[in-house]
Order: C-alpha cells, then sequence, then structure tokens
C-alpha cells in the first residue's frame, strides 16, 4: 500500500490569508480581545507596582507573565474563529478554562526547549571548552556555525509541532506526535511563514521600545512612555492573531480534516479577479 500523499502548505496564499483574516474580521477581533488585553494592561500595571515595591531589579522578567496569559487566551480565540464553523464572538468573552491552561503551558514547554538548546550553546559550551580543552576545542568560526545551526534546527523543530495549537483550541486531543507526521516536508514553509507574519509587527514593537527607554530618560518621559507601551502591546496583539491565523490556515490544509470546498470558500476572498 503506497504511502499517503505529503500535504503541502501554499506558503504565499497561507501568509496572505494571516493578514487578511485579521483585517477581514477586525471588528469580531477586537469584540472579543478587549477584555484580555484589558486583563493583560492592568496586570502588567499591578505587576509592576509590586516588583517596585518589593525592590525586585529583574523588573521586566517580571511583567511578562500576564501578557503571556493574555496573549495565550487571545490566540486559542482566534484559532476557534478561524478553525469553527459558525463560532460567534461574544461581546463579553474572558473565561479560562481548560483549553486556555494547556494552551499556556504548551506554549512555555515549547519556549522552554528552544531557548533553553540556546542558552546551552551561548553559555555552557564556553565553559565546556574552558574547562576541557582536549574535548571542547573548536574556533570561533566553529562555535558560530554550531550556534545557528542548533537555532535553526530547534526552530524547525518547534514550529513543526506548534501545529499543536489549532489542536488544542479545537479541544482535540493532545498529541505532539501526530503534529509531527502532520508536517512532515512543511519544516521550511513553517519556519519562513512565521518569520514572515511577526517579523513586521516586532521591528515595530523594537521602535516603539527604543522610543520608550530614550523618553524615559526625558523629564517628559512618563508622560509618553505609557501611551507607547500601550501601543506596543497593541502592536504584539495584533502579531499574535497574524500568527495564529498562520497557524489556523496550515492545519485547515495538513488535517485533512476541511474539504476542498471549504478551503475554496476561504480561498475566494483571496482572488485578486
Amino acid at each position: 500500500m503506497a504511502p499517503p500523499a505529503i500535504r503541502k502548505i501554499p506558503f504565499d496564499q497561507t501568509i496572505r490569508f494571516a493578514y487578511w483574516f485579521l483585517g477581514r474580521n477586525l471588528g469580531a477581533f477586537f469584540m472579543f480581545a478587549w477584555a484580555p488585553m484589558l486583563f493583560g494592561l492592568v496586570g502588567t500595571f499591578a505587576a509592576f507596582i509590586l516588583v517596585l515595591a518589593a525592590g525586585a531589579t529583574d523588573v521586566e522578567f517580571w511583567l511578562q507573565p500576564p501578557l503571556f496569559l493574555a496573549y495565550s487566551i487571545i490566540a486559542v480565540f482566534w484559532h476557534r474563529f478561524a478553525l469553527i464553523k459558525g463560532f460567534q464572538p461574544r461581546l463579553v468573552n474572558f473565561a479560562l478554562w481548560k483549553r486556555e491552561f494547556l494552551f499556556v503551558l504548551t506554549s512555555i514547554g515549547l519556549f522552554s526547549f528552544f531557548y533553553g538548546g540556546v542558552w546551552f550553546i551561548v553559555f555552557e559550551i564556553p565553559d565546556l571548552m574552558r574547562l576541557n580543552p582536549p574535548y571542547w576545542k573548536m574556533g570561533p568560526g566553529t562555535f558560530v556555525l554550531l550556534l545557528v545551526s542548533v537555532t535553526i534546527g530547534l526552530a524547525l523543530i518547534c514550529v513543526r509541532l506548534s501545529m499543536i495549537f489549532p489542536r488544542i483550541a479545537k479541544d482535540q486531543s493532545f498529541n505532539l506526535l501526530a503534529c509531527w507526521r502532520m508536517t512532515k516536508g512543511n519544516g521550511w514553509r513553517l519556519l519562513l511563514g512565521h518569520i514572515l507574519c511577526v517579523a513586521p509587527w516586532l521591528a515595530g514593537n523594537w521602535i516603539l521600545g527604543v522610543a520608550i527607554k530614550l523618553l524615559s530618560a526625558t523629564s517628559f518621559g512618563t508622560f509618553f512612555s505609557a501611551p507607547l507601551f500601550v501601543v506596543a502591546f497593541l502592536i504584539l496583539t495584533l502579531m499574535v492573531a497574524v500568527s495564529a491565523g498562520f497557524l489556523s490556515r496550515s492545519y485547515m490544509v495538513l488535517s485533512g480534516d476541511y474539504s476542498k470546498e471549504e478551503l475554496a470558500a476561504f480561498d475566494l476572498s483571496l482572488d485578486p479577479h
């Protein structure tokens, strides 16, 4: 019996879908997202006050949990909005259920896997080279090549396993092996697609971050820093939606759960004719 044919993600069409889907449903997106966004902003402000009161030095680290939770809730919603026919957002739809917590834990797991591997190369390998030179001797060029290779390899693994997020959003079984098999032959497409979906937003967020740091050193920095932080948060929220849209469309193609007619219904809006 011949093995099933490997499905391929239509690269450019999938990226266009991610942006188009958000633009077409921007009202529905904010109808839901305002509550998690408000939670993220209030939670971040509260964390900032508590961290300063406690005299902690790593302020930015403690600001991340409420933001991360808000982004995860929004991503779950946007996956469900894209993948479940007839799914309608409510004006107030801010509930934490099993899928949201599982989504958060899985995100933390994949981030830890990726950054843990990169951290090992950046910090542990130099120590091994210094303490055990006969066994861990390598030049700067070899070290850089190792770092780049491991980073790309870990990124390819993570983007293939990221197909678990649409599965979680649809309340399907937690099966990383199924995600790995589903994405066979699509690792580079998923990786480059993710980069193109998040790079513009990250660039804008970086520019705002620089502006916030520059303004914080001025006498009127506080007046402008807070609004710029809200804008940066909005940019990253939209980035989460575009990334989720890209993953959702990829899942539609690779899972086999959607008919050609259902896929074509989405594609009609992308047809320039």
